[in-house]
């Protein structure tokens, strides 16, 4: 982690985001993009449908995984609590 912030504070844009991405495993940059598209106020959509609906199965349970591990909180709770109506039981069904 500590190389991860020493990079953030030395680039900046795309290729910062880039280089950053290459020192997650593919999992953990999955979980974290999950995990930022859901914080804060508003949650952006586009990033949860982009991993979600392009993932496999096998692929989406090692997200899952990755996502408990590195924030201590349940992926499929944490959509539900960020998503409502038919969007939030389609993306609930891709978790499954």
């Amino acid at each position: 982690q500590d190389l991860i912030e020493s990079l953030k504070s030395e680039l900046s844009g795309n290729f910062e985001r880039l280089i950053v991405a290459l020192m997650y495993s593919p999992f953990k940059y999955d979980a974290k993009e999950l995990h930022d598209a859901m914080k804060g106020i508003g949650t952006s959509e586009d990033v949860i449908i982009e991993i979600l609906a392009s993932r496999t199965k096998a692929q989406i349970k090692e997200i899952i995984k990755a996502y408990k591990e590195e924030y201590g909180s349940d992926l499929e709770e944490d959509i539900k609590s960020e998503t409502s109506g038919y969007f939030e039981q389609i993306l609930v069904c891709l978790l499954q």
